[in-house]
């Protein structure tokens, strides 16, 4: 297998089927690609961070500090373990504490509750699946669209 692929996949082919159609990235794959050698982190997507959290929840301590960290600074907790997009970083910026409190409520449940958490994104007129519409749920609007997060049981 070469370098930069998994499972049969290239590093290429992936982020183009993550990030097609998705304007909320708001930049072109290239770029994209040029952050991610820059920084070593995964671009954010709704599959890298559902893969982060995916493998942080095999080991419950690590879990648990990742809860602690996004508990404590959401915005620096992505910021330290996500490349993100200049669009994506100015939505982030842009949250509000009480959606960044919502987003904190939801992820600290995770614990409690011995589940994991499942991210969605939907871009402006995409409907938002009904993962996300329970109580264990809370959806925060973004420029492009809403971003989500579920408890999973």
């Amino acid at each position: 297998m070469k370098e930069g692929q998994k499972k049969g996949v290239s590093r290429r082919q992936f982020l183009v089927a993550s990030t097609v159609g998705m304007g909320c990235l708001g930049i072109g794959l290239k770029e994209a690609l040029a952050q991610v050698r820059a920084t070593g982190k995964p671009l954010l997507t709704q599959e890298s961070l559902n893969n982060f959290i995916n493998n942080a929840a095999k080991d419950p301590k690590l879990y648990e500090r990742y809860v602690r960290e996004a508990s404590l600074n959401l915005k620096g907790f992505v910021k330290t373990h996500f490349t993100l997009t200049s669009e994506f970083e100015k939505n982030l910026n842009a949250m509000s504490s009480q959606d960044v409190q919502k987003f904190t409520k939801i992820i600290n449940s995770s614990v409690k509750a011995k589940s994991t958490l499942q991210t969605g994104f939907f871009p402006e007129g995409q409907q938002i699946t009904k993962a996300f519409s329970g109580s264990g749920s809370v959806c925060v609007k973004v420029g492009w669209g809403q971003v989500c997060i579920s408890v999973t049981v």
